[in-house]
């Protein structure tokens, strides 16, 4: 088997060694997609949470009115279906 099996040994640490490369090279991949991800969320948070914030208040001062299926508003007079709670909320 002399230089036969030695040039078979070398072909599979070369398949091997870019097989490596590939998946690295996609795992750098996906890694700089998530952090990207991140990124964004974390630049989007700051306004979503004041959104937020508004929202539950107006929550807290709402009341749902059982006869009339909606919910009111009692400072502004303000009215909604509760289907529609979120527009109404986020108001």
């Amino acid at each position: 088997m002399g230089s036969g099996g030695k040039d078979i040994s070398w072909l599979g640490l070369v398949v091997i060694g870019v097989g490596g490369a590939i998946c690295l090279g996609i795992g750098v991949i996906i890694i700089r997609w998530f952090m990207g991800k991140v990124r964004q969320v974390r630049a989007a948070y700051p306004a979503a949470k004041v959104a937020w914030d508004k929202a539950m208040a107006r929550w807290g001062v709402s009341y749902y009115c059982n006869r009339d299926d909606i919910v009111v508003d009692p400072a502004t007079g303000e009215t909604s279906r509760p289907q529609d709670m979120k527009q109404y909320l986020y108001a």
